[in-house]
């Protein structure tokens, strides 16, 4: 298992469990894992309208950071099969 796929499984655990602007965040990446492997904190934040320093707490919250996500260097194909349920 990769590490983004580690990552996934943690947020979908934590899916029910959560609210506000983390479910936003958390939703968000599970629905297009690509969209925070592939552009800045900046622009995703942006994209979903919350706070970079949002984006970079939940990322803390679920035991990793942006950083992690990105070193997966997963294509977005093999993203999206990996996850898909």
């Amino acid at each position: 298992m990769t590490a983004l796929n580690d990552i996934l499984t943690t947020i979908r655990e934590r899916a029910p469990h959560e609210d506000g602007v983390n479910l936003k965040i958390g939703e968000e990446i599970l629905r297009d894992p690509a969209s925070v492997v592939d552009v800045s904190i900046k622009s995703f934040a942006n994209r979903i309208g919350v706070s970079e320093p949002s984006v970079i707490r939940y990322c803390r919250s679920i035991g990793t950071n942006r950083s992690e996500i990105r070193a997966s260097g997963l294509p977005a194909g093999a993203i999206t099969a990996q996850v898909a349920p």
